[in-house]
């Protein structure tokens, strides 16, 4: 009983591979259509020359024929189209024309049809290629909180990349901006990574690297109180007193609220701040003036708050 049943498995399997083994030397023998990709290899292009556009590294191929001959293709990995290169062809233009001729690797049968699929030519000339830095230009928005302030200019890192291609399109890169970046509300300092943009124009064209670093301290802003500077009369020089004539002072102190950077302000000294009043204007007898706050460094970075008082009476005497 158990060995009628083991037969009867047996022949069962026999029977399934005899069919499988039928229908597949039945469809090998049908004609099938396939698309098939294969890669563009170049033909002896030296180091130093280059397309004047990218060449697509890819052919599309319609091959008929029977399936048998077909699935020997549909696997192979040493197929392959040979572009040719014209001898001559140093800023001239050439045409290549694609042909079946220059498939390679291809295990063709006297069945089997193969046709290019898409243009059926290409222009091209060759360039030398280059390698040249450009500068980078930063498209990155850094704003901070409002009781922060970024201490330093922007770190681009590199602020120069390498871009290689041809001649003719590489000489005329300027600048190679960044990817738009909008960084806000920003309370820490910042490293970070962006990509670098090309136009489609360029496509092609090698970067080296392909993005830079932004980096970007940040500093919460803090204030100062310098009390009891010196305030200086400033004249323009058509209107320095004459002789007769004695300007007071009703103050000549003042005191400076400074805002900024601890970073900034640690480093700022009594010396380091100018307060003055600017006589630009013929004086009368009484004169309520400004005050005006000059720092000797550190000028962009550090903001005067408050100035008390902000203004002085200045009188011009004229004696006998």
């Amino acid at each position: 009983m158990k060995n009628s049943y083991k037969t009867e498995i047996i022949l069962k399997i026999a029977a399934l591979i005899i069919a499988v083994i039928l229908w597949l030397n039945i469809s090998f023998s049908k004609n099938y259509e396939m698309i098939k990709e294969i890669p563009v290899i170049v033909d002896s292009l030296n180091d130093s020359l280059v397309f004047d556009k990218p060449l697509n590294k890819t052919i599309k191929l319609r091959l008929y024929g029977k399936g048998k001959d077909l699935f020997s293709n549909l696997f192979n990995d040493e197929f392959y189209y040979l572009f040719k290169i014209q001898e001559d062809a140093l800023y001239k233009k050439q045409i290549h024309e694609f042909s079946v001729d220059n498939l390679k690797g291809f295990h063709q049968s006297s069945e089997i049809e193969a046709s290019i699929i898409g243009a059926k030519s290409v222009e091209y000339y060759l360039t030398k290629k280059i390698t040249k830095k450009i500068p980078v230009q930063s498209n990155v928005l850094i704003e901070t909180e409002k009781s922060f302030i970024l201490c330093d200019n922007i770190q681009l890192i590199p602020d120069k990349v390498s871009i290689t291609g041809p001649d003719i399109l590489v000489n005329k890169i300027k600048e190679i901006n960044t990817d738009t970046l909008k960084l806000l509300e920003i309370s820490k300092n910042i490293e970070i990574d962006v990509k670098l943009i090309i136009g489609e124009e360029y496509k092609g064209l090698h970067i080296n690297p392909d993005y830079i670093t932004i980096k970007a301290e940040v500093s919460e802003i803090h204030t100062i109180d310098f009390n009891q500077i010196p305030v200086e009369l400033s004249f323009y020089k058509k209107y320095q007193p004459k002789e007769g004539e004695e300007i007071i002072l009703e103050n000549s102190y003042c005191n400076i609220i400074l805002s900024g950077p601890d970073f900034y302000l640690d480093s700022l000294k009594e010396d380091d701040i100018e307060a003055f009043i600017q006589i630009k204007t013929p004086l009368s007898a009484e004169n309520m003036l400004k005050i005006n706050v000059r720092l000797k460094k550190l000028e962009e970075k550090i903001k005067v708050v408050h100035i008390n008082p902000d203004s002085i009476s200045v009188k011009l005497i004229k004696k006998n």
